[in-house]
């Protein structure tokens, strides 16, 4: 469903018995099932079913080749045959005299929804900072995400959020030196040299962590 789409997912994992596990797993069976035994008048159906599966199967990552295990943009090639199922229904119900209204209907209701989503989306992707503080609100535990809202702040001039913003990226990743680095520069750049000899401090410490 496209509600609450968002650049990073957390790495979040769920138990094999919980709930929505189990729904897609129903869901999954169900539709490879439907596939596999559907007649042969319903092949479009199976063709649209597979499509979905074969070409969302590079990134489902039961085999490990991609960093992030879940994103939006894996879904464009494979959704092509959901579209294909919604337009073969829409097409089926537009032979039915009595339901071309309904199909008709239905149609511009999808299309104004859609419509009317993607402006919204596109209101996330306006500026750096906006990005990566909506991003925040479905992701609150990326460091990453943090540091890199925090260079947002530091070159709009925003030091206080900035050092904020990297004070919480640290406490999320306090192994990453280079978040220390980043935080010191800060200060120092602001004048601020008492704050950046500390935080210079602590990032040589980390590295010499790392080193050993």
């Amino acid at each position: 469903m496209p509600f609450g789409l968002h650049a990073v997912y957390s790495y979040k994992l769920f138990a094999f018995f919980d709930l929505k596990a189990l729904i897609g797993l129903a869901i999954t069976a169900l539709l490879l099932l439907s596939a596999f035994l559907g007649k042969k008048e319903h092949r479009f159906f199976s063709f649209s079913i597979f499509w979905f599966f074969l070409s969302l199967l590079p990134a489902s990552n039961i085999y490990p080749v991609n960093r992030s295990y879940m994103a939006e943009r894996w879904l464009y090639f494979p959704s092509i045959g959901i579209f294909f199922i919604l337009g073969g229904a829409f097409s089926f119900l537009y032979g039915i005299k009595k339901a071309r209204l309904i199909a008709v209907s239905s149609f511009l209701a999808l299309f104004i929804f859609y419509s009317f989503l993607t402006i919204e989306q596109n209101k996330y992707w306006r500026d750096p900072v906006t990005f990566y503080e909506r991003t925040l609100e479905y992701n609150p535990e990326s460091a990453v995400i943090y540091n890199e809202l925090a260079l947002e702040y530091e070159k709009a001039g925003r030091i206080e959020e900035a050092a904020a913003a990297y004070k919480k990226a640290i406490a999320l990743w306090p192994q990453a030196e280079g978040l220390y680095l980043n935080l010191a520069n800060l200060y120092r750049n602001a004048g601020r040299d008492e704050e950046a000899k500390e935080a210079y401090k602590k990032w040589e410490e980390m590295t010499k962590k790392s080193d050993d």
